[in-house]
């Protein structure tokens, strides 16, 4: 990207009845930029493996 865009990460997504995350309106205009896919992409891979890491902390206590 060749512009900052300064948004917390909760704005980024949204629950949605019928779909369990989307993406915020604001933000789709940048889908098909590969800088945004690859960051996107990293987000989500790291809120996965926190999930997991806290869940697996959890059952051992």
């Amino acid at each position: 990207m060749t512009k900052t865009y300064k948004m917390p990460l909760l704005l980024a997504f949204y629950k949605d009845v019928n779909v369990n995350f989307c993406l915020n309106n604001d933000l789709v205009k940048f889908i098909k930029n590969p800088e945004f896919r690859a960051h996107f992409k990293d987000i989500i891979d790291y809120r996965t493996r926190r999930f997991y890491k806290e869940r697996l902390e959890k059952l051992e206590k």
